[in-house]
């Protein structure tokens, strides 16, 4: 779409149209910085965890807790034991 209608932008409004490009761009920019969950150096199993929760956002940027990372290396089973061994220890 966006082909066809730079020559008539161009046309009708000249540079303005630069200003109104870049004006969507960082509206766009913005929408995407506070919706859009980051997944960035995460695995799948993470990932499986930040979608399933009610607020992706939000959890994608919380820090990794250790319960996710045995999570992700060993499977729940392991994340259990864990967690039944630091109850012991306290």
């Amino acid at each position: 779409m966006g082909q066809y209608s730079s020559s008539a932008a161009l046309a009708g409004i000249s540079y303005y149209y630069y200003i109104v490009f870049v004006v969507w761009d960082l509206i766009e920019a913005v929408i995407i910085y506070f919706f859009f969950p980051e997944t960035a150096g995460r695995t799948l199993e993470e990932m499986q965890e930040i979608f399933d929760d009610p607020h992706p956002v939000k959890k994608s940027l919380e820090k990794r807790s250790a319960s996710t990372v045995v999570n992700t290396i060993s499977g729940k089973d392991a994340a259990n034991k864990a967690n039944e061994t630091k109850n012991v220890d306290t």
